[in-house]
């Protein structure tokens, strides 16, 4: 996401992993809080401000196949999908890891499933997902009750049966068995919740502050900040929790959601949201997304990819 000529598993590095290097990127002053004003700004306009934006979507096919999709502005340009397919259902996922040697590359994708037992899926693939393979490893949990699982290697997220926001951390045990744990409630009331993607964690007044996204059913667009003083400590308490409204309605038809920047810089946040049912795709971008959002400050970028396929699920 921070160049055209990159490839989308750099660019899905580049904008989901802790942004430790991307910090330089924000040079978010200190004290940096969101703007809690505009619940009802006008509509996005559109126009030359909204160019330069790129996402790269992860996620499942009708086909319950792994794929891979860059997008740029409105265009698509890329798609690969793993031959085999996936014998589970997989209803949401985040980001795990990504790296590349001598034979090849791999990207780790945490997925939580219809059986309610999450699992830490792995790609390794040779030029892109068209070549790749899986394999599966279950985490140690069962039966977790969660939903809308979303984050990268320090954070986790996800939104319990009874619409609690949880953060977690990604553990081993004495059996050297993965697992979530450590889970600690971030927010309540956010059952409404119908999409919800990771951005980043960056350091914005002195405080590490992982920013999500996501949607509502009754068709919010909202940014979530969370307060976390220490990443590294997995009985650290959250801190504060801040919500953004840019929207109060019109969103509520998206599936799932998936952020990239413009400009390269990940102040300015590049959202694209999948309408499933609709097979059809938007992105949004959001200057000073991490300074100062703001429903003022979002502008439509444009249908992406009309020709494509967008009848997608768990994508991040």
């Amino acid at each position: 996401m921070l160049g055209r000529s990159q490839s989308a598993r750099y660019r899905l590095v580049a904008a989901s992993v802790t942004l430790a290097a991307g910090l330089a990127l924000v040079a978010a002053p200190a004290g940096a809080v969101p703007d809690h004003r505009d619940p009802k700004a006008s509509s996005p306009t559109k126009g030359p401000a909204a160019a330069d934006c790129s996402t790269s979507l992860f996620g499942v096919s009708t086909g319950n196949r792994i794929m891979s999709r860059s997008l740029e502005d409105d265009r698509v340009v890329g798609n690969h999908a793993v031959p085999r397919r996936l014998p589970f259902a997989v209803t949401s996922m985040g980001y795990g890891e990504s790296a590349s040697d001598i034979n090849g590359s791999f990207v780790e994708i945490l997925s939580q499933n219809a059986d309610r037992t999450p699992r830490l899926i792995t790609v390794r693939y040779r030029n892109n997902f068209d070549d790749g393979r899986w394999t599966a490893r279950p985490l140690a949990n069962r039966d977790f009750r969660h939903r809308l699982l979303t984050g990268s290697t320090s954070n986790y997220f996800a939104v319990d049966a009874k619409g609690v926001l949880r953060r977690w951390h990604l553990l081993r045990n004495d059996r050297g068995q993965r697992y979530l744990g450590s889970g600690k409630a971030v927010r309540r009331g956010l059952g409404g919740l119908k999409t919800l993607t990771h951005y980043g964690t960056f350091v914005l007044g002195g405080f590490h502050t992982a920013v999500l996204f996501g949607t509502t059913r009754s068709g919010g667009l909202v940014q979530i900040r969370v307060v976390d003083r220490n990443t590294d400590r997995t009985d650290e308490p959250v801190g504060q929790v801040r919500l953004v409204w840019l929207r109060k309605t019109g969103y509520g038809r998206y599936d799932t959601a998936t952020v990239g920047n413009c400009n390269w810089t990940y102040n300015q946040a590049a959202i694209t949201l999948v309408d499933r049912d609709g097979d059809r795709a938007r992105t949004y971008k959001l200057s000073q997304a991490l300074t100062a959002p703001s429903g003022k400050r979002l502008v439509d970028v444009g249908q992406v990819g009309p020709n494509a396929h967008w009848q997608l699920r768990a994508a991040f």
